[in-house]
């Protein structure tokens, strides 16, 4: 997707993503490609830049939700996955990039999703002749990403921006606005190099994240006791900005249910599988009495650490196997020392967790920062985690106060095998369901 003199570009800078680039480098701060990728993505992706951002998304899904041939009667749609594709991606993408880039190429949503359905050949290197159709779609994209940006930077003025810098109507968020400026800043970073590097952008904070959306809906909407229980805890998160036809959510408050957060970190330990890649960049490295050999590659395995039987807690008499799904598996009750996600034998290596007996059981991560890993770990984690939760839980809280839905089968679809390592698994077969519009 980039030029090879890009490529060698990216190759060269061995900084590091500190704020100090790393001794042994010479790389010029201009060109800490690196380095600016996360830290911008750090900056406008957390705190205040992420509560904007999730608020502008969550508009543009009430749109979205708005627009859809759903009624108050009972509506049989195909696939749910497909439907969460549909409404979830052009409400993000809007969100971050602003309208322009959908509005100038209308097929942008579809071949979205036919380029990352080729993904897993691309990453394997496939040639164009037996990809065809991936190619044709990825080059509909970088087309329709270079035409958005071109039209971009020849329309846009300083007085569009908005009174607080956060938006304007072309390039979108201050996010986007942000890397533009330092791409162009390095003269290797051809136009179609940026173009590459925006798409692959889109990509990263949308090909996991929808996947993932739609399997904790699936699995919430697959139990109608959970999906009572999780309704409830999202009824208690209007905003005081909600009216009976314009619901908007307390992200924030959102994002601490006990409940939700079990949900979400139970279908990314069961739903996503990924291999962090780390490297020894300047030396031969021991870990273990195990020799990490200079520039190789060291892969670690999210589903093997996901399934550890040496750290997590499958329940009394194994009632919660880890090769299922239990939306409280990360629940901690304090009138049940079985309850919690890790053994207790691991309990007792960590403090006491202290659960408030008013407020319930308590959501925990604590001991399982090498066990769950669906963003990797340590300095380089995903720095889009938080954005992704986000997005998953307002994706389930817009859908779930919109409508009534329920699964056309008992059975859950199986995972699509050919993306396992690369991220959350989409689904292998459709999931027809039955839908209607709420009333209010």
């Amino acid at each position: 997707m980039s030029p090879k003199k890009t490529m060698r570009f990216y190759r060269a800078d061995n900084s590091g993503v500190n704020i100090r680039p790393h001794p042994d480098s010479s790389i010029k701060q201009e060109h800490r490609i690196y380095y600016h990728n996360f830290r911008t993505t750090h900056d406008f992706l957390t705190g205040q830049g992420l509560r904007k951002f999730a608020y502008r998304m969550q508009a543009n899904l009430r749109t979205m939700v708005s627009k859809t041939e759903a009624s108050s009667q009972w509506t049989e749609y195909k696939d749910l996955y497909v439907f969460v594709q549909q409404l979830l991606f052009p409400a993000a993408v809007e969100a971050m990039c602003g309208p322009v880039l959908l509005s100038l190429s209308p097929t942008f949503t579809s071949d979205f999703w036919e380029f990352d359905n080729h993904f897993p050949f691309f990453f394997k290197k496939y040639p164009r002749w037996l990809i065809p159709k991936g190619f044709r779609a990825r080059d509909r994209l970088l087309q329709a990403v270079k035409s958005w940006l071109t039209y971009a930077h020849a329309n846009f003025d300083q007085s569009m921006v908005s009174a607080d810098g956060d938006w304007d109507p072309l390039f979108g968020s201050q996010f986007i606005r942000s890397r533009q400026d330092y791409c162009g800043k390095m003269a290797d970073m051809s136009e179609n190099a940026i173009a590459s590097s925006e798409l692959g952008m889109i990509w990263a904070t949308n090909a996991n994240s929808i996947p993932s959306a739609f399997w904790l809906l699936l699995e919430i909407i697959h139990d109608p006791e959970l999906l009572e229980r999780a309704r409830h805890e999202v009824d208690q998160c209007h905003s005081s900005l909600s009216s009976p036809g314009n619901l908007d959510f307390d992200i924030d408050q959102l994002c601490k249910s006990p409940l939700l957060q079990s949900i979400y970190a139970e279908t990314l330990r069961v739903y996503v599988a990924v291999f962090p890649i780390r490297t020894p960049e300047y030396k031969d490295f021991t870990l273990n009495n195990v020799l990490l050999k200079k520039d190789k590659l060291v892969a670690i395995s999210s589903s093997v650490a996901h399934r550890d039987p040496t750290v997590w807690n499958t329940g009394r008499d194994n009632c919660h196997p880890l090769d299922t799904f239990s939306p409280e598996r990360f629940l901690i009750y304090p009138d049940d020392e079985a309850s919690g996600p890790l053994l207790k034998a691991r309990k007792q290596e960590l403090a006491p967790i202290q659960a408030d007996t008013k407020e319930g059981p308590t959501f925990s991560l604590d001991g399982l920062s090498s066990s769950w890993i669906p963003y990797g770990g340590g300095q380089r984690m995903c720095p889009g985690r938080h954005f992704a939760k986000q997005e998953i839980l307002l994706c389930f809280a817009v859908l779930v106060s919109s409508f009534d839905m329920k699964l056309r089968n008992s059975r859950k679809p199986s995972t699509d095998g050919r993306f396992y390592g690369l991220g959350a698994l989409p689904p292998k077969e459709a999931s027809p369901f039955l839908i209607r519009r709420r009333q209010a």
